[in-house]
């Protein structure tokens, strides 16, 4: 990307670091078995 010049680069990458972070964050609660996730799931903004 950065080769050829992509534009603002550096926010999407940080945009897919964001979303990376954030779904190993659920996969973790789902194995805890945090009964909370479905509704956290459902209200998600």
């Amino acid at each position: 990307m950065i080769k050829f010049g992509y534009p603002d680069y550096l926010f999407h990458k940080n945009e897919h670091l964001d979303f990376s972070n954030e779904t190993l964050a659920y996969k973790h609660k789902i194995i805890s078995g945090d009964y909370h996730i479905a509704k956290e799931i459902l209200v998600k903004q």
